[in-house]
């Protein structure tokens, strides 16, 4: 077994005598955008941009927000508040919603001081959203003298595979009073898993006061954020499965969790020094089930990070030790921090900490509750630092384990990895070979020499550079099959409108043409007896256009068309012959 690896943390201030100055300005040219989704709330999660929530409530409930009447374990109602969004100039509002404080332990404040707020669109109108978004979460990073660790943080999270929140800024104020900059932190929500693919059907949140771990009698110290109130029993089983160890664990928790997801969690967690997550604290954690039971994690509370790694094998939690205690989860969870070794050294993190300082500064220095930007530098420089340090200590340490695979050959053409690999009709046999990211990691050429029409697979071993692990690349090659089809399309007569049978069947040609190669397409149509040669002509270019353009706009690529006008009939019908493979 591997020996165990502890990072050191390293305090600030000796972090900053070592950083110096490492922040300089960038050119606009030069700043990557960071905006992640094509969804409608995507520009608003730019940690690039600072907008702005204007709120504004009555003198009584405004009251409600002092330590008098709500703590961080007790937010009251939500209380009914105006509010206005500016984006780039633009002001978008007023709405009506409802407003509560945010926060825990540390970070909590009431009005008088740097409070935190959520903003609920739809608490007192049915529906309303701002773009797309119900529920915004708007941190005050109290915690973070950076007000850059969680924009950072939760970036290499996402690139690793992990659902996590985006981030944002924004300027808040509150019936006249500056609240100052703070993050505006995606929400997490059935909106929020539905974008990573996952259907929310039971959303709960660990941490303060209980801090929680999966034993058995536990449930009731989880907060449901959505679901069942009275029905635990996802994750009863959850914790019932965590009761076991070993193989025997690992047989059972992959039929009803991500555990590959859970533990690059854990890795990331370790690598930002996350000590106040679950792998190190039991806190700050999401866990939603979907409707088969099946459980995936999500860190949250991320503001104090990047002061230090933490030791990778030193998680003391149930899922932890259990993934331990199995030879095929360890195996995976060494793989996990070399894939993290080289995700972090391509994400140039120091470089969006010295963007996002930039964008922000102005900000930082006119937040009156700010800790001041010559604060800010400092610790945004002794992040970047840690970035710098982690980069090296973790790439030295996994890459002699590393079996990661960078792309595929196959007969000597090179393709993306994880993409399916499509041959010409006919092919009987295929050598293919694994490429490693590690040069001294080796993999062996693989005959697949029994190739069928269809959808194939080739299991390709990769041996690490120190020779103690090996993994299995699975590639998938498709082999495509030639095919024609003819179809009889009926439109409107003498006119280029598809007739209602016609309209089916164009959508069923879509569904069947959607992911055919060499698509060539023949229209045959008999001249109408009352119609000229030409005007036939001119007809049937028509019709053909219309079945070619509803095509092209499903994404289905049509490489060559032919008409032929054949002898006279009274039929309005095309004939449509596609050619393709698939």
């Amino acid at each position: 077994m591997l020996p165990k690896q502890l990072l050191t943390k390293i305090g600030i201030s000796s972090i900053l005598l070592l950083a110096g100055s490492l922040l300089s300005p960038a050119s606009a040219s030069q700043i990557p955008s960071y905006i992640e989704g094509t969804d409608k709330a995507a520009v608003i999660f730019d940690p690039l941009q600072v907008n702005n929530f204007s709120m504004q409530m009555s003198d009584h409930d405004f009251s409600m927000l002092t330590s008098d009447h709500v703590n961080w374990s007790y937010e009251g109602p939500w209380l009914r508040t105006v509010m206005s969004f500016t984006m780039a100039g633009k002001v978008y509002g007023p709405y009506t919603v409802g407003v509560h404080l945010k926060g825990a332990w540390g970070s909590w404040r009431d009005v008088n001081g740097k409070a935190g707020f959520k903003i609920k669109m739809d608490a007192f109108v049915r529906n309303q959203t701002l773009f797309g978004v119900t529920k915004f979460t708007l941190n005050n990073m109290v915690q973070d003298p950076s007000y850059t660790h969680e924009a950072a943080t939760y970036r290499l999270f996402r690139a690793m595979g992990v659902p996590a929140a985006r981030v944002g800024y924004a300027n808040v104020s509150l019936n006249g009073r500056n609240y100052g900059l703070h993050l505006n932190v995606e929400t997490i929500d059935t909106t929020m898993l539905s974008r990573w693919g996952l259907v929310n059907k039971h959303l709960y949140k660990g941490g303060v006061p209980n801090f929680p771990d999966f034993y058995p009698g536990y449930e009731s110290y989880f907060q449901v954020e959505d679901g069942s109130t009275t029905d635990s029993a996802d994750l009863t089983n959850f914790m019932r499965v965590n009761q076991k160890s070993g193989e025997a664990w690992w047989a059972e928790i992959t039929q009803y969790a991500d555990i590959e997801e859970i533990m690059t969690d854990f890795a990331v967690e370790a690598y930002v020094g996350h000590w106040d997550g679950y792998a190190f604290n039991h806190n700050n954690f999401f866990i939603t089930f979907d409707a088969a039971g099946y459980a995936h994690m999500v860190p949250w509370g991320t503001d104090q990070t990047w002061g230090g790694g933490i030791d990778y094998f030193g998680s003391g939690t149930v899922l932890f030790r259990n993934c331990q205690s199995s030879i095929s989860c360890r195996e995976m969870y060494f793989q996990i921090l070399a894939k993290l070794a080289r995700t972090a050294n391509s994400l140039d993190l120091d470089k969006m900490i010295e963007y996002v300082g930039s964008a922000i500064r102005s900000e930082i220095i006119a937040d009156p509750w700010g800790y001041g930007i010559q604060t800010a530098t400092d610790y945004q420089n002794g992040a970047i630092w840690n970035m710098n340090n982690q980069k090296s200590v973790l790439s030295n340490m996994a890459s002699a384990w590393d079996t990661g695979v960078s792309e595929i050959s196959i007969s000597g053409e090179d393709f993306p990895v994880d993409q399916t690999i499509v041959l010409a009709p006919g092919s009987k046999q295929a050598e293919v070979q694994a490429i490693p990211f590690q040069s001294s990691a080796t993999s062996e050429v693989v005959t697949v020499s029994s190739l069928n029409p269809g959808l194939n697979f080739a299991e390709v071993p990769v041996t690490s550079a120190d020779g103690q692990h090996t993994s299995t690349k699975t590639v998938s090659i498709y082999v495509l099959t030639n095919r024609s089809s003819a179809t009889s399309l009926t439109f409107v007569l003498n006119r280029s409108a598809l007739a209602k049978d016609g309209s089916t069947k164009v959508s069923q040609l879509k569904k069947k043409l959607k992911n055919a190669s060499g698509l060539t397409l023949k229209f045959s149509m008999a001249k109408p007896k009352t119609t000229s040669w030409a005007n036939a002509k001119t007809l049937l270019d028509k019709r053909a256009s219309i079945v070619i353009n509803a095509l092209r706009a499903a994404g289905i690529k049509v490489v060559k068309f032919t008409k032929v006008i054949t002898g006279s009939s009274h039929s309005s019908a095309v004939t449509l012959t596609a050619k393709y493979q698939n």
